[in-house]
This record gives structure tokens, C-alpha cells and sequence, in this order.
């Protein structure tokens, strides 16, 4: 159980950057004017993929002190540990976006904050709780992303709808 929350946890953060969010930031940042890609370079590139690496470090040692008792509950730092790298990685990820201006930030906010869920699970539970508590938060971030940024969720923007059929067709 504790080695597939691991790759769970994994999962998620790799989803979170890998499919999509690293193609929609190249376009983003090809379709800027050469004087912003400076910034945007030193913010979003080098700053916030720092802070998103940083992130997955913090969950990796939080799981490293005691990688044999995945399944016995955390501390209280060990659990804040973890829950803290991967509200690291999506405050990364949302200040990537920031940088350079494409997405919503407001899931990825929000789904940091929902990653704390893991400190009680892993104090209460076990490690691998912890570490599936953060997977679930991170796909639900994503998820709920997804339909937020389609207007399926109220995003103060029409839904997106298919072109009327003209007549003949």
C-alpha cells in the first residue's frame, strides 16, 4: 500500500506539470513580447519550477525519515513535512502560470491549501495516508481546474459552445 501511495503522490505532481501546463507555458511565453520573456524566464522558469522541485524534495524527505514504516502514522514535523512540499509544489505551479499569464490560479490555490488534508492523515493514519490524501488532493485540483477553466464550473464566463449549424449543413 505505501510503496502505490508513493507513486500515486508521484502521479499527481507529474500530471500537474507534464500534461500541459509545460506546453501551454511555451506557447505562452513564445506569444509574449521579447521584452516580458526576461521575466518571465527568471519568474516562472528558474523561481517558481525552484519553489515547484523544491516541493517534490520536501514530500521525498518527508518520506525518506521513515521509508520503512510507510504504513505507521507521521510526527507532527514529518507530517507538515509532507503536507507542506506538496502545497510547495502547487503554489510553484500556480506562480509559474502567474509568471507567464496563462490558466486560472485559483484551483491551484486552492488545491494547495486542500493538500494540508495529508498533516491529519499522516498523524491520525499512516504515511502512505498522507501521501494518498496529497494524490487525491492534487487530481482533484486538476480536475476541478479542468472544468473551471471549460466553464463547465462557474468561472464568470459563458460555456464554451459548439458554433450554430449554419443552414444547408
Amino acid at each position: 500500500f505505501g510503496a502505490l501511495a508513493c507513486l500515486a503522490a508521484t502521479a499527481a505532481m507529474w500530471w500537474a506539470y507534464f500534461v500541459g501546463d509545460d506546453t501551454r507555458g511555451a506557447q505562452a511565453f513564445e506569444a509574449s513580447p521579447p521584452k516580458r520573456r526576461v521575466i518571465q524566464v527568471l519568474i516562472g522558469y528558474e523561481l517558481a519550477t525552484a519553489v515547484m522541485i523544491f516541493g517534490v524534495i520536501v514530500v521525498a524527505a518527508a518520506t525518506r525519515l521513515r521509508v520503512i514504516e510507510l504504513t505507521s502514522p507521521r510526527t507532527g514535523f514529518e507530517a507538515w513535512l509532507m503536507a507542506g512540499g506538496a502545497t510547495l509544489f502547487l503554489l510553484g505551479s500556480a506562480a509559474f502560470r502567474l509568471a507567464l499569464r496563462f490558466g486560472s490560479l485559483l484551483p491551484r490555490l486552492v488545491g494547495a491549501l486542500l493538500c494540508l488534508v495529508a498533516v491529519p492523515a499522516s498523524q491520525h493514519g499512516s504515511a502512505a495516508e498522507g501521501l494518498l490524501a496529497i494524490a487525491v488532493a492534487i487530481a482533484a485540483t486538476l480536475v476541478a481546474e479542468h472544468a473551471y477553466e471549460h466553464g463547465w464550473i462557474s468561472n464568470g464566463r459563458a460555456p464554451a459552445q459548439p458554433p450554430e449549424p449554419r443552414c444547408g449543413e
